[in-house]
């Protein structure tokens, strides 16, 4: 999940919460 965050910043503030249950 942490390697999404370095690769896609701007992408997972847009999309937190989807990404959140998604990775998590």
């Amino acid at each position: 999940g942490m390697d999404h965050v370095r690769v896609h910043p701007k992408f997972l503030h847009s999309n937190a919460t989807s990404h959140k249950w998604a990775l998590g």
